[in-house]
């Protein structure tokens, strides 16, 4: 994030209109909370598609902060909150206007991704929840099962995806991606189709993503989505500074043979995903380590 500095004469128009848009927001347009307000900082984020910008918002009164975000009203990021409103227990404050959404800021712990399959039929399978990890908007790590996640909250994230695909008459694969406060979830995203955070499962689980998409788009029998290993892991694969991505294979197959590697056959471009790694086994901070050093050494970050 970097704070966006204004002109002195514009400041004051535009931290009014902000006030007034929190309050919109949060008090259901009770202005005469505004008083009371002030904007303390305007931070901006230029990765991602949304390019957000961050407000802190302070009550004079008590010196409580709160965060919202304005960004570019992306589909996908709509959809899961208008489903929020329908579906879930848990409501988030939102507003959109034209190409703009204004979102209220959440205190989450992590993120998740619920994966789910369902056919034309409306039968339906869920796989394992499992924990991303974003670095600048974009997906660097998962691992499945997520970690310390209790039953019950994983029953929850696969119920709600469950329910979601139901209501839309969803047919192939779709994720719902998901924030942990630690006692609630909240819809982020959807897709409505094989996703980065199930890669995984193409050695993970007994049924992939994308054999069960194809069984779903042919309304054939659905494939069992239980994982094969305690743990998986799967490390995004960034360009970096090596071209030829080919010439890491020797070095990371010799240094661990139980890296299963992924190139997509992209041409490398700093940040953009065109690989990624993937291991299985049952101590998650090995298979953590295992994977970053093999996606570092194809990016170029490492030598050895």
């Amino acid at each position: 994030w970097d704070t966006v500095i204004y002109r002195a004469d514009e400041m004051d128009e535009l931290y009014e209109g902000l006030k007034y848009i929190y309050a919109l927001l949060k008090v259901d347009g009770d202005f005469s909370v505004m008083e009371h307000l002030y904007i303390d900082r305007v931070d901006f984020c230029s990765f991602g598609n949304s390019t957000p910008f961050r407000v802190r918002i302070v009550n004079a009164y008590n010196d409580n902060q709160d965060y919202f975000y304005l960004k570019k009203a992306d589909a996908s990021r709509v959809y899961g909150l208008e489903l929020e409103h329908l579906l879930s227990p848990n409501r988030l404050n939102f507003i959109t206007h034209s190409r703009t959404l204004v979102e209220e800021h959440i205190a989450f712990v992590r993120e998740l991704s619920a994966q789910v399959a369902r056919s034309p039929q409306g039968q339906a399978v869920a796989y394992p929840v499992v924990q991303t990890k974003q670095i600048d908007g974009i997906c660097a790590e998962v691992i499945a099962p997520a970690p310390s996640l209790s039953d019950d909250h994983a029953i929850r994230a696969q119920e709600l995806a469950l329910r979601i695909a139901g209501e839309l008459g969803v047919v192939g694969m779709l994720a719902v991606e998901l924030f942990d406060t630690g006692d609630a979830l909240f819809v982020n995203e959807l897709a409505m189709r094989p996703h980065n955070s199930g890669h995984w499962t193409i050695e993970g689980a007994v049924t992939s993503q994308f054999e069960n998409h194809l069984r779903a788009v042919l309304d054939l029998p659905l494939g069992d989505p239980r994982a094969r290993a305690p743990h998986a892991v799967m490390v995004n694969i960034l360009g970096g500074d090596v071209g030829n991505l080919y010439s890491a294979y020797r070095h990371v197959f010799a240094r661990d043979p139980g890296l299963k590697v992924h190139l997509y056959g992209k041409e490398v471009r700093p940040g953009r995903k065109v690989g990624h790694v993937t291991i299985l086994g049952d101590d998650v901070d090995d298979l953590l380590s295992r994977g970053r050093h093999a996606a570092d050494y194809f990016s170029g970050k490492l030598d050895e």
